[in-house]
């Protein structure tokens, strides 16, 4: 009995590929990249001209932001699927206090005098357009991070949902011609992030299984 026991579990272990969590989400990164540039040249076709708030400090501030947000939650959230890297714990409260210091700064950044751009674009768009561009990052996370060893499935789902979301803002930054400080604050990272978390999430808790 015991060793028929034995046999059904060596044949259900998973096989984890020793790799490096960081080289893994690099690649993940790469490909996430490639299919944002891809929908930005179809559906966008990289309307450079329009991003008339561009040189906005506000829009500097976001760009910046959502690039470190897409890099450190990534890396976060690959370094979770390795039990025991040392790192895990720094990953979580560095980007973690950085979408908070970004929320904090873009919340109070309307309390300055700054003359408001009206510029006629419907936020819902925004939001959605940030969901496309950052669907490319999720799968190929998700993807990725199955080969390692994702314990907590749910957490480091939704850890790539914030920097699929991330992603998909540094992208639209380049083609949204609103950079005011509510329109990226509501639009860019609030609705976008809740969605993706919430799809990371659940994504993770079923794709993610040990």
């Amino acid at each position: 009995m015991t060793d028929s026991w034995t046999e059904k579990l060596v044949r259900d272990l998973k096989p984890v590929q020793v790799k490096s969590p960081f080289r893994m989400s690099g690649i993940a990164l790469v490909m996430g990249v490639f299919y944002a540039i891809a929908c930005l040249l179809l559906f966008f076709h990289l309307r450079l001209d329009a991003a008339r708030g561009q040189f906005q400090a506000s829009y500097f501030f976001g760009l910046a932001v959502a690039i470190l947000s897409t890099v450190l939650f990534a890396a976060y959230a690959f370094s979770s699927a390795v039990p025991g890297r040392r790192e895990t714990r720094a990953l979580f409260w560095i980007s973690s206090s950085t979408l908070v210091s970004a929320f904090l700064v873009l919340g109070f950044w309307p309390l300055s005098n700054h003359p408001v751009v009206e510029t006629g674009e419907p936020g819902w768009a925004c939001t959605l357009s940030v969901g496309l561009l950052g669907l490319g990052f999720v799968g190929a996370q998700l993807f990725w991070l199955r080969r390692l060893i994702p314990v907590s499935g749910t957490k480091i789902g939704l850890m790539s949902g914030i920097s699929s979301a991330a992603l998909g803002a540094v992208a639209l930054a380049f083609v949204c011609p609103n950079a005011e400080p509510e329109h990226l604050l509501y639009w860019h990272f609030t609705c976008p992030l809740f969605l993706y978390t919430v799809l990371g999430g659940v994504l993770g808790r079923y794709l993610l299984r040990w």
